[in-house]
């Protein structure tokens, strides 16, 4: 008998509150994992996407520029998803369908 598939909380205790996925997990959207991590609310994703829509800027960057989040905080987020300590734009490339 297979196990139970995961319940979609890939945290392993005593890890951060970012949490570890399992290799062939489909990577969580940038706005998802600030929902999950309590860093933004859906309204504010929601706000943030119509936004987007219209002006076709990176959603980090609106939900800095709406006060929704302080760039070190999406730095953080970015960091960890990208695997790095720090997070540096001028040295990353971002999939604009994240």
């Amino acid at each position: 008998m297979k196990p139970p598939p995961p319940t979609g909380n890939f945290e392993t205790p005593g890890e951060s509150g970012l949490g570890k996925k399992p290799a062939d997990a489909k990577p969580m959207r940038l706005g998802e994992k600030l929902i999950a991590l309590g860093l933004i609310s859906k309204d504010q994703l929601e706000i943030a996407l119509r936004e987007q829509a219209k002006s076709r800027k990176l959603l980090g960057t609106i939900l800095i520029s709406l006060n929704f989040i302080t760039e070190s905080a999406i730095g953080e987020v970015l960091a960890e998803s990208s695997g790095s300590e720090r997070f540096d734009s001028r040295k990353t490339m971002l999939d604009a369908n994240l």
